[in-house]
């Protein structure tokens, strides 16, 4: 498929992209420079606000498309006038053997509550394709910085708000999802507060959708709470009193959370059974698996 603008927005980059994009004698191609702002929300909307076309895709820039990935996904969305996003299946590099992106055997629609109560996003942010409408319907990514790395799993959330069940994930593989030390997401795991600002930023999104599906969002919050204390029980007596109470506190937590989250918080023999046997068995009721 050839019929495409090439936008290309420099999020403040200090090598030569400049210099690369404009050897490419093509006037498909546009060049945009911007003030390194720290969220990548800034850049896409800034792509967006420059787009002409019906149908908007992004591109993050360590990923690759295959050839033919715009094609097949045009033509799915001639067979699917109710679909407002159409994503695709990936595989992840550079690892050898690759491993698929989801484990799926057919297409996917995904509804407000699928992507609220499932493990992973389905959607890859570097595959969608969404039209041009839907955008214009809920207007630009949310640029705020606590929801950094997470602003496209707002944003799905906000179109299948506007239009439940119109997101199509493909099962077709036509991206390569570059994981390394750099991405935004990698960085975020091994820093040591992770699971803090995932649950800050669940709390946020929670905020903006509360009337929707409050129950099912406080499920995702009190997991997210459960990970933060195993994975500070790593640390010192004293840094794990100090997040025994940042955790207790919180007011999504139930009597039971509370208990079983302070049992044997501090004595690691009790961490396995813990996660094993409560929370587990307390999310399968919710969790839809990809298999």
């Amino acid at each position: 498929y050839q019929n495409f603008e090439y936008i290309i927005v420099d999020d403040g980059s200090t090598d030569n992209t400049k210099e690369i994009v404009q050897s490419f004698q093509d006037k498909r191609i546009k060049y945009i420079s911007q003030q390194h702002i720290g969220t990548p929300a800034s850049g896409r909307n800034n792509g967006i606000k420059n787009a002409k076309g019906e149908f908007i895709a992004f591109l993050d820039s360590d990923d690759i498309w295959f050839p033919q990935k715009l094609e097949i996904q045009l033509k799915e969305f001639h067979k699917n006038a109710n679909i407002l996003i159409l994503a695709t299946n990936g595989i992840i590099i550079p690892m050898r053997p690759y491993r698929k992106y989801l484990s799926i055997k057919k297409n996917l629609i995904v509804s407000f509550r699928d992507l609220i109560v499932n493990k992973m996003n389905p959607i890859m942010n570097s595959s969608v394709l969404i039209k041009r409408t839907a955008i214009e319907a809920i207007g630009l990514i949310d640029e705020e910085h606590l929801i950094r790395a997470s602003e496209d799993y707002d944003y799905w959330l906000r179109v299948l708000k506007y239009r439940d069940n119109s997101i199509l994930v493909l099962k077709q593989i036509l991206v390569k999802y570059r994981a390394h030390s750099f991405n935004i997401t990698t960085d975020m795991y091994t820093n040591s507060d992770f699971f803090k600002k995932l649950y800050e930023r669940l709390v946020y999104i929670h905020d903006k959708y509360e009337e929707y599906d409050p129950e099912l969002l406080n499920i995702k919050i009190r997991a997210a709470l459960y990970q933060l204390r195993v994975f500070k029980t790593k640390e010192s007596l004293i840094q794990r009193k100090v997040h025994i109470n940042y955790v207790l506190n919180d007011k999504f937590l139930k009597f039971y959370d509370r208990l079983w989250i302070g049992f044997g918080y501090f004595n690691d023999k009790y961490l396995k059974t813990i996660i094993n046997n409560y929370i587990i068995d307390k999310l399968n009721n919710y969790l839809i698996y990809f298999k």
